[in-house]
């Protein structure tokens, strides 16, 4: 199975603060991103955001992403407390892990030319500002956002292709 990462270390808008079930104070965000030219009748697309504000909030100022314990209640130590935010009491498998996640997925058939197994896992763009940063591993990252586009990011990330045909 392939793994390519388009995109990875995307900011947090801390202008954005959404109240739970209130969907005019939630916050839009926008990527352009490109696919690779890829030949995959079964292929997934998958948005993951790490809830730093959760992990730096107890006490974890960088975490581990690890996809085998990426729901655990933030500490190896059964008597520990439960962090705030975490999605359950169970004990994580190592340190410092990310420990509250979301998932949004779909599958997708890509009609490219080359085998997909000829990609690097990191596929990220060379002029993606953020390229340079340890891949499964974050910690609070945050930005400027406009009108749901990251701001001072080549024009690559931040074209609307909504009214393509």
């Amino acid at each position: 199975t392939a793994r390519i990462v388009l995109l990875d270390h995307i900011p947090h808008n801390d202008e954005s603060t959404p109240i739970f079930n209130i969907e005019s104070t939630y916050f839009t965000y926008k990527m352009s991103i490109n696919i690779p030219d890829v030949k995959c009748s079964q292929c997934s697309l998958q948005l993951l955001y790490i809830m730093t504000d959760k992990t730096t909030k107890c006490g974890i100022s960088s975490c581990y992403y690890n996809p085998n314990d990426a729901a655990c209640k933030g500490s190896t130590d059964e008597t520990a407390a439960t962090c705030a935010g975490a999605p359950n009491s169970q004990t994580c498998i190592a340190e410092n892990e990310c420990f509250s996640n979301y998932h949004s997925f779909t599958d997708v058939v890509i009609n490219g030319k080359q085998s997909i197994e000829s990609f690097a896992m990191d596929g990220q763009p060379s002029n993606w500002p953020y390229k340079n940063q340890t891949m499964q591993f974050y910690s609070l990252e945050a930005s400027t956002w406009k009108n749901g586009w990251l701001e001072n990011l080549p024009e690559e990330f931040t074209t609307d292709y909504t009214t393509l045909k």
